[in-house]
């Protein structure tokens, strides 16, 4: 199992690939956000969960899961506002010169 072994780009290609032709798998729903989230791709992580949580709505990780997803929104929304704050400072500089 390429989970398992930690290698998680054919763990993320072998769980993809079963989801096209399972696509109510909770399981592997739950693994391409587990690996998303390892690889810091918090959109797909955030996808898959909610994917997840659509598939097995009585999770024992449900309420753990929701605030990861709520944290992770609130963050991702940050970033963004602080790398449009970024771009326009770059911009302003680069408009003196």
């Amino acid at each position: 199992n390429f989970y398992n072994e930690g290698n998680m780009q054919e763990a993320f290609k072998y769980y993809e690939k079963y989801l096209q032709l399972n696509p109510k798998s909770a399981k592997a729903s739950y693994k391409l956000a587990l690996i998303s989230q390892d690889n810091g791709d918090y959109v797909k992580a955030i996808y898959y969960y909610e994917k997840y949580l659509t598939l097995d709505p009585n999770s024992s990780d449900k309420e753990i899961i929701i605030k990861w997803i709520e944290a992770s929104k609130k963050s991702f929304d940050s970033h963004m506002t602080n790398n449009c704050e970024l771009a326009e400072m770059n911009f302003q500089l680069s408009s003196m010169f």
